[in-house]
C-alpha cells in the first residue's frame, strides 16, 4: 500500500561521498504490516548523486536499502524511494506512495585557489591597485570553502606591500587583501597560498598558490626630477632653430613616456613647432624660430606643475657679424653669463 521510512533522512556529508546511515524504506500494507519481495526503486531526484542499487526487492521484513552517494556540489541532494512496476495506492492515505530522502552535501576539504577579481590592472607607481585582490579558496569539485582558514599574501616581484599579509575567508570562501606597487615602473606580483600548508590541488588545477599580476606606471612629472633645456644662441631670421628637449620624470626618477609636452616662448614673433611625444627615455623635442633679436626664455605649460623649470634661448640679429666691441656683442655676452 505505502512505503515507511526506516532510516538515512536528513543527513549530511562530504560532496561524492556516501551517507553514513544507508536509507532504508519499508514496504508494509494499509494497516502497516511488511509485505516482502516488492521491488522498489532509488531515483535520483536532485544533486547528481549516485546510488549502489538502483532496484532493490524488499526483504521478509519488508525493508530495503541501497547505499547513497552524494553529488559534487554542495547543497540539497534528493533520492526518490517508488513502488518498480506501478505507484503504490496508499489506501491508508499516508502521502507515502514513494518517499523522497533528503541530504545535504557539505564541500569537502580546501584543494586549491581561484582568482575572483583584482589581477591584471594598472595603477601608478607607490599606489594600490583600484580593485582589492580577491581569491576564493575551493574544494576539488570547485565548492567554495566556509570560513576561517589562513591565506597568505606575499609580494613576488617589483617591490610592493600587501595590505594584509595575511586574510582569512569568509563565509563565501573569499579573502583578499589591498595591493600597493611598488616605486618602479613595470610588473608586480602578489602570490597567494593557504598559511598552514600547501594546498594538494588534487583537481590538477595548478592553483594550490595563485599569482596576482599588476603593472605599475609612471606617477605625474616632477620639477626636481625632470629638464628643461635649449640650444643658442640662433639667428632671428625665421629660418635658425633653437631645439628645445624635454625630459619627465616622476617622483621616484621613473622615466615618463608617451606624454607630449608643450612649451613656450618669451618675446614676440616666435613660431613654435609641436613637441614630440616623450621616447622610452622621457624625452621630447620641439624647435622654435623667431624673427626678432632678443633672449627667449622657455617654459614647460604642460605638464602642469613644471614651472620651476626655464632655459634661455639667444636670437640674434640677421646681421649676425658683429665686432667684439659694439653694444650688440656686450649684450650677447651678458645674456650667456661670459
Amino acid at each position: 500500500d505505502h512505503l515507511l521510512l526506516v532510516h538515512g533522512d536528513a543527513q549530511s556529508a562530504i560532496v561524492n561521498s556516501a551517507l553514513a546511515v544507508p536509507p532504508i524504506v519499508q514496504v508494509v500494507d494499509r494497516y502497516e504490516n511488511s509485505v516482502p519481495a516488492v521491488s522498489v526503486t532509488f531515483t535520483i531526484g536532485s544533486g547528481a548523486g549516485s546510488v549502489s542499487l538502483a532496484t532493490v526487492a524488499s526483504g521478509a521484513d519488508g525493508k530495503a536499502s541501497t547505499t547513497y552517494t552524494l553529488g559534487t556540489v554542495v547543497g540539497a541532494n534528493t533520492l526518490v524511494v517508488a513502488r518498480e512496476t506501478t505507484a503504490l495506492p496508499d489506501l491508508a492515505l499516508s502521502g507515502k506512495a514513494s518517499i523522497t530522502i533528503v541530504a545535504t552535501g557539505i564541500p569537502d576539504a580546501p584543494d586549491h585557489l581561484n582568482i575572483t577579481t583584482g589581477s591584471g590592472q594598472n595603477a601608478t607607481v607607490a599606489t594600490a591597485v583600484a580593485t582589492v585582490p580577491t581569491v576564493q579558496l575551493v574544494d576539488r569539485y570547485s565548492n567554495n570553502i566556509t570560513s576561517g582558514v589562513a591565506l597568505t599574501f606575499t609580494i613576488g616581484s617589483g617591490g610592493g606591500t600587501a595590505g594584509l599579509p595575511v586574510a582569512t575567508t569568509n563565509g563565501s570562501g573569499n579573502a583578499s587583501s589591498p595591493f600597493t606597487l611598488g616605486t618602479a615602473i613595470g610588473a608586480n606580483t602578489m602570490v597567494v597560498g593557504r598559511q598552514s600548508s600547501v594546498l594538494p590541488d588534487l583537481a590538477a588545477t595548478g592553483r594550490a598558490t595563485v599569482t596576482f599580476s599588476e603593472t605599475a606606471v609612471p606617477g605625474v612629472a616632477v620639477s626636481g626630477n625632470s629638464t628643461l633645456s635649449t640650444t643658442g644662441p640662433e639667428i632671428a631670421d625665421g629660418s635658425y632653430t633653437a631645439t628645445v628637449t624635454v625630459t619627465l620624470q616622476d617622483t621616484y626618477s621613473n622615466k615618463i613616456t608617451g606624454v607630449t609636452p608643450t612649451v613656450a616662448a618669451s618675446g614676440s614673433n616666435n613660431t613654435i613647432n609641436a613637441c614630440s611625444a616623450t621616447d622610452s627615455n622621457g624625452v621630447s623635442t620641439c624647435t622654435v624660430t623667431s624673427t626678432t633679436a632678443q633672449s627667449k626664455t622657455m617654459t614647460i605649460t604642460s605638464p602642469t606643475g613644471l614651472n620651476a623649470l626655464s632655459a634661455k634661448s639667444l636670437f640674434m640679429p640677421s646681421s649676425g657679424m658683429v665686432s667684439a666691441g659694439s653694444n650688440l656683442a656686450m649684450w650677447v655676452k651678458a645674456d650667456l653669463g661670459v
